[in-house]
């Protein structure tokens, strides 16, 4: 009996049971009352054996019992033991003095009285093999069988003939107590065990939703860091070194002071465009309100308009259906790229392409500029491409840049779906 809490559900079966108990033993003394009336059409006889008193007292008082929550909480893991046991003792004892107020009725009806007990105690044993395990399942059987045994034999006697039959009762009682206890305590570790495994888990999952979760804010981090990057760093650093040389030329040549003092108004204008920009997207992501294809058509259209490229677009529908992950990282590596070949690259011409062959997706973006070294850019850590191999990565995606000074860039981005 080491466990803390009862089993759910256990507590109202128990009190169902005890319920039903009381209903019946008024209607047996409902049925012994007005017996006279309905076959001797003769007045009601009033009366109560020992028996019937013992019945009905016990009933209602552990009926009572149970009906008191804060029993339950004072008396703690005794609480249900003792509910047992009372269910338990006070029927045989009541069983055993009925026969011997009325010995005729071993004679009459010897197996009646011993197979409704068998009923009786069905109950608790059922709810001690729902609780306490198969050892309390065994102890109770024995327990039972030898206090009906020992009462028996007080109030009868030992003449074999009228002990008999209940030898036999008590004996296949105890034998089918065994059988279905063992069944209900396997039935109950099945269970819990499939409980305790789902509580596991749910545990792992919980952890594994934390993961997800702050790797999802590590990522998204990572990404407002390049946009920043991108934007603000890249347009305040420019304004500074304007503005070091509007100082340096402030008393010398104001004239020309004035005109790098308006370019780097400019380029204030210029960061603060791109930055709103840049906070628009992180709102509002495209994918979600038009699926990959769509926002990706939309993406290389906008910057192409924007920056004033001619793009050559090729993108076509994906038949096998995408996570949000491999979604993600395709619009976000093509938006990445298109914003550093709008920005450096110097291009007039653009190439993106999207297909679906033979279970692997492939996205390519290239263009006629300038060009660059990318194991150079790779050294000196530029956040755009490290950005994008990290997207890469955490994708299962394959990147690669290909690409040379004066020869335009290719960046070719595959995933096995």
């Amino acid at each position: 009996m080491d466990k803390t809490k009862i089993e759910p559900g256990l507590s109202a079966v128990f009190q169902l049971f005890i319920g039903l108990r009381l209903v019946i033993i008024g209607l047996e003394l409902g049925i012994k009352w007005f017996k006279p009336v309905l076959i001797y059409n003769s007045r009601p006889t009033f009366y109560i054996t020992s028996a019937d008193a013992i019945g009905l007292v016990t009933t209602i008082t552990l009926l009572i019992y149970l009906l008191l929550p804060w029993l339950q909480k004072k008396l703690g893991l005794f609480y249900l033991p003792l509910g047992l046991v009372f269910a338990s003792i006070s029927p045989i004892i009541g069983q055993n003095i009925d026969f011997f107020e009325t010995p005729n009725r071993l004679l009459d009806l010897p197996m009646v009285g011993a197979w409704q007990l068998v009923l009786i105690l069905f109950v608790p044993l059922v709810m001690i093999a729902w609780e306490y395990g198969l050892t309390w399942v065994v102890f109770y059987s024995f327990t039972t069988c030898f206090l009906d045994l020992i009462l028996l034999i007080y109030f009868q006697g030992t003449l074999l003939d009228a002990i008999l039959p209940f030898l036999g009762v008590i004996f296949v009682r105890t034998l089918a107590y065994l059988s279905v206890g063992y069944m209900v305590t396997r039935l109950m570790v099945t269970q819990r065990m499939q409980r305790m495994t789902l509580a596991r888990l749910n545990t792992e999952l919980m952890r594994y939703n934390a993961a997800v979760e702050q790797l999802a804010i590590s990522r998204e981090r990572n990404r407002l860091a390049r946009e920043l990057h991108d934007t603000l760093a890249h347009t305040l650093s420019g304004v500074a070194v304007q503005l070091e040389a509007v100082k340096s030329l402030w008393n010398s040549d104001q004239e020309k002071a004035h005109g790098m003092l308006e370019l780097s108004l400019q380029a204030t204008r210029a960061g603060l465009n791109e930055t709103r920009h840049a906070l628009h997207a992180l709102r509002a992501s495209p994918l979600e309100e038009m699926g990959l294809i769509i926002a990706l058509r939309t993406l290389v259209e906008t910057t192409a308009n924007r920056y004033a490229l001619s793009a050559d677009i090729e993108i076509n529908e994906v038949s096998i259906p995408l996570s949000f992950e491999v979604e993600q990282c395709f619009y976000r590596i093509a938006q990445e790229a298109l914003e550093n070949i709008a920005r450096h690259a110097n291009a007039k011409q653009l190439h993106v392409s999207l297909t679906n062959v033979n279970s692997l997706l492939r996205l390519v973006l290239s263009d006629d500029g300038i060009g660059f070294d990318p194991q150079e850019a790779i050294n000196e850590n530029h956040y755009g491409i490290k950005g994008m191999k990290e997207r890469a990565e955490m994708a299962g995606a394959l990147m690669t840049i290909s690409s040379q000074k004066g020869f335009g860039t290719k960046i070719e981005l595959i995933k096995e779906l």
